[in-house]
């Protein structure tokens, strides 16, 4: 006979389960009951914060994704200082992907601004030489 509560395996007779102390009602024989789960052991705390929930977002790594769309080179300066700042606090500040985005849309955008810069002057350059006053 099996214990209709937990699945252990009750002698005959036995007024209570051995298991988890349920009273020996009607037997279950023939029937697996899946034992109760256990819960599960949480894993330490990382930075002061359960791991449920993520650390704080630096907010300047807010600002430096922000800024990097509108002037890179601050964008980017930023960038790397978030990054410092996460990776200094231990865990206790996220937002390192933010940073590390904003870092390579700083590059990608200045340099988008410089290649521009020289096709502007190339172009009036070649204007200039080539207008007749």
């Amino acid at each position: 006979m099996f214990c209709s509560k937990c699945g252990t395996q009750i002698a005959q007779g036995a007024a209570f389960c051995p298991n988890c102390g349920t009273p020996a009602g009607t037997p279950v024989s023939g029937v697996y009951v899946a034992p109760p789960v256990q819960p599960v052991a949480q894993p330490a705390n990382f930075g002061g914060y359960s791991n449920n929930y993520a650390p704080p977002t630096s907010g300047l790594a807010i600002a430096a994704l922000v800024l990097a769309f509108f002037a890179p080179l601050i964008g980017l300066i930023l960038g790397y200082a978030a990054r410092k700042e996460i990776i200094q606090s231990n865990g206790a500040k996220g937002g390192r992907g933010m940073a590390s985005a904003a870092i390579a849309l700083g590059w990608i955008f200045t340099l988008l601004g410089v290649l521009l810069a020289v096709i502007y002057i190339g172009y009036f350059a070649s204007l200039a030489s080539s207008s007749s006053y």
